[in-house]
Protein backbone atom coordinates (compact mmCIF):
# COMPACT_ATOMS: atom_id res chain seq x y z
CA UNK A 1 0.00 0.00 0.00
CA UNK A 2 2.98 2.33 0.67
CA UNK A 3 3.82 1.98 -3.28
CA UNK A 4 0.58 1.26 -4.61
CA UNK A 5 -0.55 3.93 -7.35
CA UNK A 6 -3.52 2.72 -8.49
CA UNK A 7 -5.97 1.67 -5.36
CA UNK A 8 -7.72 4.50 -4.59
CA UNK A 9 -10.89 3.05 -2.00
CA UNK A 10 -9.66 0.29 0.63
CA UNK A 11 -12.73 -1.52 2.48
CA UNK A 12 -11.64 -3.12 5.38
CA UNK A 13 -14.81 -2.87 7.88
CA UNK A 14 -15.58 -6.44 10.04
CA UNK A 15 -12.15 -7.65 10.11
CA UNK A 16 -11.16 -7.59 13.21
CA UNK A 17 -8.07 -5.24 12.87
CA UNK A 18 -6.71 -4.25 16.78
CA UNK A 19 -4.28 -1.73 16.91
CA UNK A 20 -1.43 -3.22 15.08
CA UNK A 21 -2.70 -3.37 12.07
CA UNK A 22 -4.07 0.31 12.57
CA UNK A 23 -0.27 1.09 12.46
CA UNK A 24 0.54 -0.55 9.48
CA UNK A 25 -1.61 0.66 7.81
CA UNK A 26 -1.23 4.55 9.19
CA UNK A 27 2.59 3.88 8.61
CA UNK A 28 1.32 3.20 4.90
CA UNK A 29 -0.57 6.14 4.37
CA UNK A 30 2.17 8.23 5.14
CA UNK A 31 3.60 7.53 1.88
CA UNK A 32 0.79 6.28 -0.04
CA UNK A 33 -0.43 9.51 -2.13
CA UNK A 34 -3.53 7.30 -4.41
CA UNK A 35 -6.08 6.50 -1.24
CA UNK A 36 -8.62 8.44 -1.36
CA UNK A 37 -11.56 6.23 0.85
CA UNK A 38 -10.74 3.78 4.00
CA UNK A 39 -13.49 2.37 5.70
CA UNK A 40 -12.50 0.70 8.80
CA UNK A 41 -15.88 0.33 9.76
CA UNK A 42 -16.99 -2.20 12.79
CA UNK A 43 -12.64 -2.66 13.74
CA UNK A 44 -13.96 -2.49 17.38
CA UNK A 45 -10.58 -3.44 18.34
CA UNK A 46 -8.85 -0.38 17.51
CA UNK A 47 -8.91 2.32 20.45
CA UNK A 48 -7.84 5.20 20.82
CA UNK A 49 -3.95 4.48 20.79
CA UNK A 50 -4.38 2.96 17.14
CA UNK A 51 -7.08 6.03 15.82
CA UNK A 52 -3.78 8.12 17.22
CA UNK A 53 -1.42 6.63 14.73
CA UNK A 54 -3.96 7.60 12.30
CA UNK A 55 -4.17 10.81 13.42
CA UNK A 56 -0.18 11.03 13.21
CA UNK A 57 -0.25 9.89 9.42
CA UNK A 58 -2.89 12.41 8.26
CA UNK A 59 -0.49 14.91 9.43
CA UNK A 60 1.29 14.50 6.13
CA UNK A 61 -1.36 12.31 3.82
CA UNK A 62 -3.13 14.75 1.52
CA UNK A 63 -5.15 12.98 -0.79
CA UNK A 64 -7.03 10.59 1.97
CA UNK A 65 -11.10 12.18 2.20
CA UNK A 66 -13.29 9.55 3.69
CA UNK A 67 -12.30 8.04 6.51
CA UNK A 68 -15.22 5.64 7.72
CA UNK A 69 -14.56 3.69 11.70
CA UNK A 70 -16.68 3.14 14.44
CA UNK A 71 -17.67 6.20 16.90
CA UNK A 72 -17.27 4.75 20.65
CA UNK A 73 -19.59 5.70 23.10
CA UNK A 74 -19.12 9.16 25.01
CA UNK A 75 -17.49 12.63 24.29
CA UNK A 76 -15.55 12.96 21.02
CA UNK A 77 -12.02 12.34 21.63
CA UNK A 78 -8.84 14.51 20.48
CA UNK A 79 -7.56 11.85 18.38
CA UNK A 80 -11.01 12.14 16.38
CA UNK A 81 -10.96 15.89 16.28
CA UNK A 82 -7.44 15.46 14.84
CA UNK A 83 -8.57 12.92 12.13
CA UNK A 84 -12.02 14.62 10.82
CA UNK A 85 -9.99 18.52 11.01
CA UNK A 86 -7.31 16.29 8.58
CA UNK A 87 -9.96 14.68 6.66
CA UNK A 88 -12.02 18.56 6.00
CA UNK A 89 -8.72 20.31 5.34
CA UNK A 90 -7.66 17.53 2.40
CA UNK A 91 -11.62 17.71 1.27
CA UNK A 92 -11.04 21.55 0.79
CA UNK A 93 -7.45 21.17 -0.97
CA UNK A 94 -8.84 18.70 -3.32
CA UNK A 95 -12.01 20.62 -4.06
CA UNK A 96 -9.46 23.54 -4.39
CA UNK A 97 -7.38 21.65 -7.19
CA UNK A 98 -10.42 20.20 -8.85
CA UNK A 99 -11.74 23.92 -9.77
CA UNK A 100 -8.15 24.74 -10.69
CA UNK A 101 -8.52 21.61 -12.82
CA UNK A 102 -11.45 22.31 -14.62
CA UNK A 103 -10.29 25.84 -15.27
CA UNK A 104 -7.32 24.67 -17.23
CA UNK A 105 -8.87 21.93 -18.99
CA UNK A 106 -11.37 24.71 -20.23
CA UNK A 107 -8.89 27.36 -20.60
CA UNK A 108 -5.87 28.46 -23.66
CA UNK A 109 -2.88 26.84 -20.86
CA UNK A 110 0.57 25.37 -22.58
CA UNK A 111 3.11 23.19 -21.81
CA UNK A 112 5.39 20.87 -22.54
CA UNK A 113 3.48 17.68 -23.77
CA UNK A 114 6.49 15.37 -22.22
CA UNK A 115 5.98 12.99 -24.80
CA UNK A 116 8.42 11.34 -27.52
CA UNK A 117 8.51 8.17 -29.75
CA UNK A 118 11.37 5.55 -29.40
CA UNK A 119 12.27 3.78 -32.36
CA UNK A 120 13.85 0.10 -31.71
CA UNK A 121 15.70 -0.92 -34.93
CA UNK A 122 18.50 -3.67 -36.43
CA UNK A 123 18.85 -6.41 -37.70
CA UNK A 124 16.41 -9.62 -37.48
CA UNK A 125 17.01 -12.14 -34.90
CA UNK A 126 19.37 -9.35 -32.85
CA UNK A 127 16.57 -9.43 -29.56
CA UNK A 128 14.69 -6.13 -30.57
CA UNK A 129 11.38 -7.66 -29.15
CA UNK A 130 12.81 -8.72 -26.12
CA UNK A 131 14.33 -6.07 -25.66
CA UNK A 132 11.19 -4.06 -26.07
CA UNK A 133 9.85 -6.26 -23.35
CA UNK A 134 12.35 -6.34 -21.25
CA UNK A 135 12.35 -2.59 -20.72
CA UNK A 136 8.44 -2.85 -20.09
CA UNK A 137 9.05 -5.17 -17.48
CA UNK A 138 7.60 -8.20 -19.20
CA UNK A 139 8.48 -11.56 -19.14
CA UNK A 140 11.34 -12.91 -20.75
CA UNK A 141 10.06 -14.95 -24.18
CA UNK A 142 12.56 -17.54 -25.49
CA UNK A 143 10.79 -18.17 -28.24
CA UNK A 144 8.96 -15.16 -29.19
CA UNK A 145 8.15 -14.87 -33.09
CA UNK A 146 9.74 -12.34 -35.18
CA UNK A 147 8.10 -8.97 -35.78
CA UNK A 148 5.83 -8.64 -38.85
CA UNK A 149 6.37 -4.67 -40.11
CA UNK A 150 6.69 -3.40 -36.59
CA UNK A 151 4.77 -3.86 -33.42
CA UNK A 152 3.72 0.16 -31.39
CA UNK A 153 3.76 -0.53 -27.56
CA UNK A 154 2.74 2.39 -24.82
CA UNK A 155 4.44 3.10 -21.96
CA UNK A 156 4.95 5.93 -19.69
CA UNK A 157 7.75 5.89 -16.99
CA UNK A 158 6.81 6.28 -13.34
CA UNK A 159 8.35 6.59 -10.13
CA UNK A 160 11.41 4.42 -9.35
CA UNK A 161 12.33 4.52 -13.23
CA UNK A 162 9.99 1.65 -13.30
CA UNK A 163 8.23 1.42 -17.52
CA UNK A 164 4.74 -0.11 -17.61
CA UNK A 165 3.06 -0.78 -20.49
CA UNK A 166 0.18 1.24 -21.00
CA UNK A 167 -2.70 1.39 -23.26
CA UNK A 168 -3.13 4.08 -25.42
CA UNK A 169 -5.93 6.61 -23.43
CA UNK A 170 -7.57 9.39 -24.26
CA UNK A 171 -6.68 11.28 -21.10
CA UNK A 172 -3.72 13.55 -23.12
CA UNK A 173 -5.37 16.74 -22.68
CA UNK A 174 -6.08 16.13 -18.46
CA UNK A 175 -2.12 14.99 -18.16
CA UNK A 176 -1.57 18.35 -19.46
CA UNK A 177 -3.81 19.70 -17.29
CA UNK A 178 -2.49 17.83 -14.29
CA UNK A 179 1.28 18.93 -14.66
CA UNK A 180 0.14 22.70 -14.99
CA UNK A 181 -1.99 22.44 -12.08
CA UNK A 182 0.97 21.22 -10.19
CA UNK A 183 3.57 23.54 -11.43
CA UNK A 184 2.64 26.34 -9.31
CA UNK A 185 4.23 29.30 -11.20
CA UNK A 186 2.36 28.09 -14.29
CA UNK A 187 -0.91 27.38 -12.45
CA UNK A 188 -0.93 30.84 -11.32
CA UNK A 189 -0.53 31.89 -14.82
CA UNK A 190 -3.07 30.50 -15.92
CA UNK A 191 -5.45 30.22 -14.04
CA UNK A 192 -5.65 33.74 -14.10
CA UNK A 193 -5.57 33.44 -17.96
CA UNK A 194 -8.89 31.08 -17.31
CA UNK A 195 -10.90 33.40 -14.95
CA UNK A 196 -10.23 36.66 -16.61
CA UNK A 197 -11.69 34.62 -20.14
CA UNK A 198 -14.22 31.99 -17.92
CA UNK A 199 -15.15 32.46 -14.66
CA UNK A 200 -16.98 36.15 -15.18
CA UNK A 201 -19.50 33.93 -17.45
CA UNK A 202 -22.43 30.98 -16.12
CA UNK A 203 -24.84 29.68 -17.75
CA UNK A 204 -26.85 32.31 -15.25
CA UNK A 205 -25.51 34.98 -17.12
CA UNK A 206 -26.63 33.96 -20.49
CA UNK A 207 -29.96 33.97 -19.64
CA UNK A 208 -30.31 37.11 -17.80
CA UNK A 209 -28.48 38.81 -21.15
CA UNK A 210 -31.44 37.09 -22.99
CA UNK A 211 -34.01 38.06 -20.77
CA UNK A 212 -33.40 41.45 -20.38
CA UNK A 213 -33.71 41.77 -24.22
CA UNK A 214 -37.29 40.70 -23.76
CA UNK A 215 -40.02 43.36 -25.24
CA UNK A 216 -42.70 44.22 -22.36
CA UNK A 217 -45.37 43.77 -24.07
CA UNK A 218 -46.03 41.82 -27.28
CA UNK A 219 -48.86 41.88 -30.01
CA UNK A 220 -49.90 38.62 -31.48
CA UNK A 221 -47.99 37.70 -34.47
CA UNK A 222 -45.03 40.06 -33.41
CA UNK A 223 -42.03 39.06 -34.77
CA UNK A 224 -39.90 40.60 -31.91
CA UNK A 225 -42.14 37.69 -29.32
CA UNK A 226 -40.89 34.93 -32.70
CA UNK A 227 -37.25 36.41 -32.44
CA UNK A 228 -37.11 36.21 -28.21
CA UNK A 229 -38.40 32.60 -28.21
CA UNK A 230 -35.52 31.66 -30.87
CA UNK A 231 -32.74 33.73 -28.47
CA UNK A 232 -34.38 31.79 -25.71
CA UNK A 233 -33.64 28.45 -27.53
CA UNK A 234 -29.98 28.94 -28.82
CA UNK A 235 -29.57 30.47 -25.14
CA UNK A 236 -30.58 26.89 -23.51
CA UNK A 237 -28.48 25.22 -26.54
CA UNK A 238 -25.53 27.04 -25.20
CA UNK A 239 -26.49 26.33 -21.19
CA UNK A 240 -26.54 22.41 -21.85
CA UNK A 241 -23.42 22.86 -24.12
CA UNK A 242 -21.52 24.48 -21.71
CA UNK A 243 -22.47 22.62 -18.12
CA UNK A 244 -22.35 19.32 -20.14
CA UNK A 245 -18.52 20.12 -21.28
CA UNK A 246 -18.49 21.64 -17.20
CA UNK A 247 -19.23 17.75 -16.48
CA UNK A 248 -17.01 16.57 -18.56
CA UNK A 249 -14.02 18.20 -17.03
CA UNK A 250 -15.21 16.61 -13.83
CA UNK A 251 -15.14 13.13 -14.47
CA UNK A 252 -11.81 13.88 -16.40
CA UNK A 253 -10.42 14.70 -12.84
CA UNK A 254 -7.91 11.67 -11.52
CA UNK A 255 -5.65 11.69 -8.54
CA UNK A 256 -3.62 9.50 -10.03
CA UNK A 257 -3.02 12.34 -12.97
CA UNK A 258 -1.60 14.34 -10.31
CA UNK A 259 1.47 12.14 -8.88
CA UNK A 260 3.29 11.39 -11.74
CA UNK A 261 2.19 14.65 -13.97
CA UNK A 262 6.20 15.16 -14.60
CA UNK A 263 6.73 11.78 -16.36
CA UNK A 264 7.97 10.64 -19.93
CA UNK A 265 5.17 8.79 -22.26
CA UNK A 266 6.90 6.97 -24.87
CA UNK A 267 5.39 5.84 -27.87
CA UNK A 268 7.53 2.57 -28.49
CA UNK A 269 8.08 1.43 -32.04
CA UNK A 270 9.78 -1.89 -32.77
CA UNK A 271 10.75 -3.02 -35.80
CA UNK A 272 10.93 -5.86 -38.14
CA UNK A 273 14.34 -6.71 -38.77
CA UNK A 274 14.24 -9.21 -42.02
CA UNK A 275 15.42 -6.97 -44.90
CA UNK A 276 11.79 -7.55 -46.75
CA UNK A 277 10.52 -4.69 -44.26
CA UNK A 278 12.87 -2.25 -44.79
CA UNK A 279 11.59 -0.52 -47.73
CA UNK A 280 8.21 0.58 -46.22
CA UNK A 281 10.30 1.37 -42.86
CA UNK A 282 10.32 4.92 -44.32
CA UNK A 283 6.43 5.59 -43.78
CA UNK A 284 7.25 5.58 -39.90
CA UNK A 285 10.50 6.52 -39.62
CA UNK A 286 10.73 10.37 -38.10
CA UNK A 287 13.14 13.44 -37.78
CA UNK A 288 12.30 13.78 -33.88
CA UNK A 289 12.48 11.08 -31.11
CA UNK A 290 14.94 8.73 -30.08
CA UNK A 291 16.40 5.73 -31.88
CA UNK A 292 17.80 2.16 -30.01
CA UNK A 293 19.77 -0.16 -32.33
CA UNK A 294 19.88 -3.34 -30.80
CA UNK A 295 22.70 -5.77 -32.21
CA UNK A 296 23.84 -8.88 -31.33
CA UNK A 297 27.51 -9.11 -29.65
CA UNK A 298 28.29 -12.53 -29.82
CA UNK A 299 27.97 -11.96 -34.39
CA UNK A 300 30.40 -9.19 -33.87
CA UNK A 301 32.98 -11.56 -32.22
CA UNK A 302 32.38 -14.29 -34.48
CA UNK A 303 34.85 -14.34 -37.59
CA UNK A 304 32.25 -15.80 -40.15
CA UNK A 305 29.34 -13.83 -38.78
CA UNK A 306 31.35 -10.36 -38.37
CA UNK A 307 30.90 -8.93 -41.23
CA UNK A 308 27.23 -9.56 -42.02
CA UNK A 309 26.72 -7.93 -38.87
CA UNK A 310 28.50 -4.98 -39.35
CA UNK A 311 27.07 -4.29 -42.48
CA UNK A 312 23.62 -4.23 -40.57
CA UNK A 313 24.89 -2.24 -38.24
CA UNK A 314 26.36 0.36 -40.36
CA UNK A 315 22.87 0.09 -42.84
CA UNK A 316 21.23 1.27 -39.56
CA UNK A 317 23.37 4.33 -38.88
CA UNK A 318 23.24 5.64 -42.66
CA UNK A 319 19.72 5.12 -42.35
CA UNK A 320 19.15 7.25 -39.18
CA UNK A 321 21.59 9.34 -39.94
CA UNK A 322 19.35 10.07 -43.45
CA UNK A 323 15.60 10.27 -41.74
CA UNK A 324 17.03 11.82 -38.49
CA UNK A 325 20.59 13.68 -38.75
CA UNK A 326 19.83 15.25 -35.25
CA UNK A 327 17.93 12.63 -33.27
CA UNK A 328 19.92 10.80 -30.76
CA UNK A 329 20.64 7.05 -31.12
CA UNK A 330 21.54 4.77 -28.34
CA UNK A 331 23.12 1.53 -29.02
CA UNK A 332 22.30 -1.83 -27.27
CA UNK A 333 23.97 -4.86 -27.50
CA UNK A 334 22.16 -8.40 -26.64
CA UNK A 335 23.38 -11.98 -25.01
CA UNK A 336 26.10 -9.87 -22.42
CA UNK A 337 26.07 -13.01 -20.41
CA UNK A 338 27.44 -15.27 -22.68
CA UNK A 339 29.93 -12.37 -23.51
CA UNK A 340 30.71 -12.04 -20.33
CA UNK A 341 31.32 -15.92 -19.46
CA UNK A 342 33.78 -16.52 -22.39
CA UNK A 343 35.42 -13.32 -22.61
CA UNK A 344 34.89 -11.30 -19.81
CA UNK A 345 35.19 -7.09 -20.00
CA UNK A 346 37.69 -7.81 -22.55
CA UNK A 347 35.39 -8.80 -24.83
CA UNK A 348 32.84 -6.27 -23.97
CA UNK A 349 36.23 -3.45 -24.98
CA UNK A 350 36.66 -5.73 -28.15
CA UNK A 351 33.25 -5.13 -29.42
CA UNK A 352 33.07 -1.55 -28.59
CA UNK A 353 36.62 -1.28 -30.61
CA UNK A 354 34.65 -2.96 -33.81
CA UNK A 355 32.11 -0.24 -33.66
CA UNK A 356 34.22 2.68 -33.58
CA UNK A 357 35.85 1.31 -36.48
CA UNK A 358 32.28 1.69 -37.75
CA UNK A 359 31.66 4.84 -36.31
CA UNK A 360 34.94 6.06 -38.39
CA UNK A 361 32.13 7.95 -40.89
CA UNK A 362 31.15 10.30 -37.84
CA UNK A 363 27.98 9.61 -35.86
CA UNK A 364 27.46 12.52 -33.07
CA UNK A 365 24.48 11.41 -32.15
CA UNK A 366 25.57 8.29 -30.51
CA UNK A 367 24.88 8.46 -27.01
CA UNK A 368 27.75 7.21 -25.19
CA UNK A 369 27.96 4.58 -22.14
CA UNK A 370 30.10 7.08 -19.98
CA UNK A 371 29.96 4.40 -17.08
CA UNK A 372 31.55 1.55 -18.96
CA UNK A 373 33.44 4.07 -21.35
CA UNK A 374 31.84 2.03 -24.20
CA UNK A 375 29.82 3.24 -27.39
CA UNK A 376 27.07 1.14 -26.58
CA UNK A 377 25.01 -0.63 -23.06
CA UNK A 378 25.69 -4.25 -22.89
CA UNK A 379 22.13 -6.06 -21.67
CA UNK A 380 20.88 -9.58 -21.14
CA UNK A 381 17.27 -10.00 -21.95
CA UNK A 382 16.66 -13.96 -20.40
CA UNK A 383 18.65 -12.78 -17.27
CA UNK A 384 17.15 -8.55 -17.20
CA UNK A 385 20.70 -7.47 -16.60
CA UNK A 386 21.82 -4.23 -18.10
CA UNK A 387 18.17 -2.76 -18.62
CA UNK A 388 17.73 -0.53 -15.49
CA UNK A 389 20.75 1.47 -17.20
CA UNK A 390 19.62 1.32 -20.39
CA UNK A 391 16.13 2.67 -18.92
CA UNK A 392 18.33 5.49 -17.36
CA UNK A 393 20.28 6.03 -20.88
CA UNK A 394 16.78 6.85 -22.66
CA UNK A 395 14.73 8.61 -19.76
CA UNK A 396 18.30 11.16 -20.27
CA UNK A 397 18.61 11.19 -23.70
CA UNK A 398 14.71 12.14 -24.04
CA UNK A 399 15.05 14.64 -21.39
CA UNK A 400 17.87 16.31 -23.36
CA UNK A 401 15.74 16.76 -26.16
CA UNK A 402 14.50 20.09 -26.99
CA UNK A 403 11.38 18.89 -29.10
CA UNK A 404 9.68 17.25 -26.11
CA UNK A 405 9.65 20.60 -24.76
CA UNK A 406 7.41 22.31 -27.28
CA UNK A 407 4.25 23.87 -25.78
CA UNK A 408 1.82 22.22 -26.64
CA UNK A 409 -1.67 23.97 -26.10
CA UNK A 410 -4.59 22.20 -23.83
CA UNK A 411 -7.28 22.89 -26.99
CA UNK A 412 -4.88 20.74 -29.09
CA UNK A 413 -4.39 17.75 -26.52
CA UNK A 414 -8.24 17.77 -26.39
CA UNK A 415 -8.69 17.50 -30.26
CA UNK A 416 -6.17 14.72 -30.16
CA UNK A 417 -8.05 12.92 -27.36
CA UNK A 418 -11.40 13.11 -29.78
CA UNK A 419 -9.70 11.19 -32.89
CA UNK A 420 -8.15 8.85 -30.34
CA UNK A 421 -11.68 8.04 -29.18
CA UNK A 422 -12.73 7.02 -32.98
CA UNK A 423 -10.01 4.30 -32.78
CA UNK A 424 -12.53 2.09 -31.67
CA UNK A 425 -14.74 1.63 -34.73
CA UNK A 426 -12.36 3.10 -37.83
CA UNK A 427 -8.25 2.73 -38.57
CA UNK A 428 -8.75 5.83 -40.67
CA UNK A 429 -10.67 9.23 -40.69
CA UNK A 430 -10.69 11.63 -43.91
CA UNK A 431 -9.05 15.10 -43.39
CA UNK A 432 -12.49 16.56 -43.54
CA UNK A 433 -13.96 14.36 -40.93
CA UNK A 434 -10.85 15.80 -39.13
CA UNK A 435 -11.10 19.13 -39.40
CA UNK A 436 -14.66 18.85 -38.31
CA UNK A 437 -13.29 17.63 -35.06
CA UNK A 438 -10.40 19.79 -35.04
CA UNK A 439 -13.41 23.00 -35.10
CA UNK A 440 -15.57 21.68 -32.21
CA UNK A 441 -12.20 21.63 -30.56
CA UNK A 442 -11.90 25.27 -30.85
CA UNK A 443 -8.97 25.10 -33.51
CA UNK A 444 -10.48 26.73 -36.32
CA UNK A 445 -7.46 27.87 -38.44
CA UNK A 446 -6.31 25.47 -41.48
CA UNK A 447 -2.52 26.02 -40.69
CA UNK A 448 -2.56 25.38 -36.80
CA UNK A 449 -5.07 22.32 -37.57
CA UNK A 450 -2.05 21.07 -39.97
CA UNK A 451 0.74 21.57 -37.08
CA UNK A 452 -1.48 19.72 -34.91
CA UNK A 453 -1.43 16.62 -36.65
CA UNK A 454 2.18 17.12 -37.45
CA UNK A 455 3.00 17.09 -34.16
CA UNK A 456 0.56 14.01 -33.44
CA UNK A 457 2.63 11.93 -36.04
CA UNK A 458 5.81 13.16 -35.50
CA UNK A 459 4.73 11.53 -31.89
CA UNK A 460 3.68 8.42 -32.93
CA UNK A 461 0.27 9.03 -32.10
CA UNK A 462 -1.44 8.94 -35.78
CA UNK A 463 0.60 8.16 -39.32
CA UNK A 464 -0.37 11.71 -41.33
CA UNK A 465 1.83 11.42 -44.55
CA UNK A 466 1.41 14.61 -46.43
CA UNK A 467 3.90 14.29 -50.48
CA UNK A 468 0.63 14.02 -52.03
CA UNK A 469 -2.70 15.24 -51.93
CA UNK A 470 -4.26 11.92 -51.67
CA UNK A 471 -2.18 10.78 -48.81
CA UNK A 472 -2.64 13.90 -47.22
CA UNK A 473 -6.54 13.38 -47.43
CA UNK A 474 -6.03 10.33 -45.31
CA UNK A 475 -4.99 9.87 -41.01
CA UNK A 476 -4.33 6.78 -40.02
CA UNK A 477 -5.76 6.83 -36.57
CA UNK A 478 -4.81 3.38 -35.59
CA UNK A 479 -0.84 2.75 -36.85
CA UNK A 480 -0.92 -0.62 -35.69
CA UNK A 481 -3.68 -1.34 -38.36
CA UNK A 482 -1.80 0.51 -41.00
CA UNK A 483 1.28 -1.38 -40.31
CA UNK A 484 -0.32 -4.90 -39.82
CA UNK A 485 -2.16 -4.47 -43.47
CA UNK A 486 0.58 -3.32 -45.18
CA UNK A 487 2.57 -6.24 -43.97
CA UNK A 488 0.46 -8.75 -45.09
CA UNK A 489 1.52 -7.97 -48.28
CA UNK A 490 5.10 -7.24 -47.62
CA UNK A 491 6.30 -10.12 -45.88
CA UNK A 492 8.95 -13.09 -45.69
CA UNK A 493 6.99 -15.84 -47.41
CA UNK A 494 8.95 -18.28 -45.88
CA UNK A 495 9.51 -16.97 -42.15
CA UNK A 496 5.56 -15.45 -42.07
CA UNK A 497 3.62 -17.93 -44.05
CA UNK A 498 -0.27 -17.80 -44.88
CA UNK A 499 -2.46 -20.41 -44.32
CA UNK A 500 -2.50 -22.66 -47.29
CA UNK A 501 -4.91 -24.88 -46.75
CA UNK A 502 -7.11 -21.83 -46.65
CA UNK A 503 -5.62 -20.45 -49.63
CA UNK A 504 -6.16 -23.39 -51.53
CA UNK A 505 -10.12 -23.81 -50.89
CA UNK A 506 -9.82 -20.00 -52.14
CA UNK A 507 -8.66 -20.77 -55.17
CA UNK A 508 -5.55 -18.62 -54.48
CA UNK A 509 -2.56 -20.88 -54.83
CA UNK A 510 -1.26 -19.76 -57.63
CA UNK A 511 -1.33 -16.05 -56.60
CA UNK A 512 0.32 -16.26 -53.41
CA UNK A 513 2.80 -18.54 -55.22
CA UNK A 514 3.20 -15.58 -57.54
CA UNK A 515 3.55 -12.40 -55.17
CA UNK A 516 6.65 -14.38 -53.22
CA UNK A 517 8.12 -15.83 -56.44
CA UNK A 518 7.74 -12.99 -59.01
CA UNK A 519 6.70 -9.89 -56.70
CA UNK A 520 3.43 -9.93 -58.77
CA UNK A 521 0.31 -9.48 -56.71
CA UNK A 522 -3.54 -10.04 -58.48
CA UNK A 523 -6.59 -8.20 -57.42
CA UNK A 524 -7.79 -11.51 -56.16
CA UNK A 525 -5.17 -12.03 -53.60
CA UNK A 526 -5.65 -7.72 -52.29
CA UNK A 527 -9.46 -8.90 -51.97
CA UNK A 528 -8.58 -11.45 -49.84
CA UNK A 529 -6.17 -9.65 -47.73
CA UNK A 530 -7.59 -6.43 -47.29
CA UNK A 531 -11.11 -7.21 -47.57
CA UNK A 532 -13.43 -4.72 -50.11
CA UNK A 533 -14.08 -1.90 -48.00
CA UNK A 534 -10.73 -0.82 -47.60
CA UNK A 535 -9.12 -2.28 -51.10
CA UNK A 536 -8.85 1.09 -52.86
CA UNK A 537 -7.12 2.96 -50.12
CA UNK A 538 -4.56 0.50 -49.29
CA UNK A 539 -3.62 0.24 -53.25
CA UNK A 540 -3.58 4.33 -53.39
CA UNK A 541 -1.33 3.82 -50.45
CA UNK A 542 1.22 1.39 -51.77
CA UNK A 543 0.89 3.22 -54.97
CA UNK A 544 1.81 6.71 -53.34
CA UNK A 545 4.52 5.86 -51.00
CA UNK A 546 6.06 3.84 -54.09
CA UNK A 547 5.58 -0.35 -52.17
CA UNK A 548 3.87 -1.17 -55.58
CA UNK A 549 3.15 -0.11 -59.15
CA UNK A 550 0.46 -1.34 -61.51
CA UNK A 551 1.63 -3.78 -64.22
CA UNK A 552 -0.46 -4.25 -67.07
CA UNK A 553 2.05 -4.69 -69.64
CA UNK A 554 -0.12 -7.77 -71.03
CA UNK A 555 -3.10 -6.70 -70.85
CA UNK A 556 -4.48 -9.49 -69.34
CA UNK A 557 -6.26 -9.90 -65.63
CA UNK A 558 -5.43 -6.39 -63.67
CA UNK A 559 -2.00 -7.29 -61.49
CA UNK A 560 0.70 -5.13 -59.46
CA UNK A 561 4.35 -5.54 -59.14
CA UNK A 562 5.85 -4.99 -55.62
CA UNK A 563 9.47 -4.14 -55.83
CA UNK A 564 10.83 -4.62 -52.19
CA UNK A 565 9.83 -8.73 -53.03
CA UNK A 566 11.79 -8.89 -55.88
CA UNK A 567 14.39 -11.54 -55.32
CA UNK A 568 17.89 -9.82 -55.09
CA UNK A 569 19.36 -12.52 -57.31
CA UNK A 570 18.18 -13.56 -61.05
CA UNK A 571 19.78 -17.04 -62.37
CA UNK A 572 20.07 -16.89 -66.08
CA UNK A 573 19.42 -20.03 -67.75
CA UNK A 574 20.25 -18.65 -71.40
CA UNK A 575 23.61 -17.51 -72.52
CA UNK A 576 24.14 -13.45 -72.63
CA UNK A 577 25.24 -12.29 -75.62
CA UNK A 578 26.87 -8.63 -75.68
CA UNK A 579 28.13 -6.99 -72.18
CA UNK A 580 26.92 -8.03 -69.15
CA UNK A 581 26.83 -4.96 -66.35
CA UNK A 582 25.87 -5.09 -62.99
CA UNK A 583 24.43 -2.08 -60.77
CA UNK A 584 25.71 -1.78 -57.53
CA UNK A 585 23.72 0.13 -54.22
CA UNK A 586 25.27 -0.46 -51.42
CA UNK A 587 25.39 2.93 -50.69
CA UNK A 588 22.02 3.76 -50.25
CA UNK A 589 19.74 2.64 -47.49
CA UNK A 590 17.85 -0.87 -48.68
CA UNK A 591 14.62 0.09 -49.82
CA UNK A 592 15.72 2.96 -51.62
CA UNK A 593 16.56 1.65 -54.88
CA UNK A 594 13.26 -0.60 -54.92
CA UNK A 595 11.29 2.40 -54.45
Amino acid sequence: LKLNGTINTLLLGGNNIGNAGAACLAGALEINQTLTHLDLWNNFEIDENGFEHFAHALRTNKTLITFEKTEKYGEPNLCDEKIDAAIDRNRKARRTKLKKFKDVLGSEAKASWNRSRLMLVGQGKAGKTATARSLLNLPFNPIWDSTVGADVLETETSRGGTWLKRAVKENNAAKLAARIVNDSKTNEKKTRQSQETTDDFSPSDSLTLVRANVPETFVPGDRRWEDHKRKQKDAKKIIHKMEKKEQDRAKQYDEELFLNSNSLMLSLWDFGGQEVFYSMHHIFLTKTGVYVLVFDMRELLLSNKREESSKYILFWLRSIRLHAPTSSLVMVGTFSTNILQQEGFNGLKAIDGILRELLKESFPQVFVNKKDDLLFFAIDNSESTGLATVRSAIEEVVRNDTSIYVQVSIRWLNFLDTILKKRTSDGYLNLSAVKLLATDAGITGTLEQEEALKLFHERGMIIHLTATQVLKNIITIKPQWLIDNLSKVIRDGQLHQFDMEEIKKLGLEKDVRMVFEHAKASYDFFEYVWGKVNLDFFLDLMRQTMLLSDWDVSNQQQSFLIPSLIQDKFEYTKGIVGIRCIFEFDFLPLGVFQR
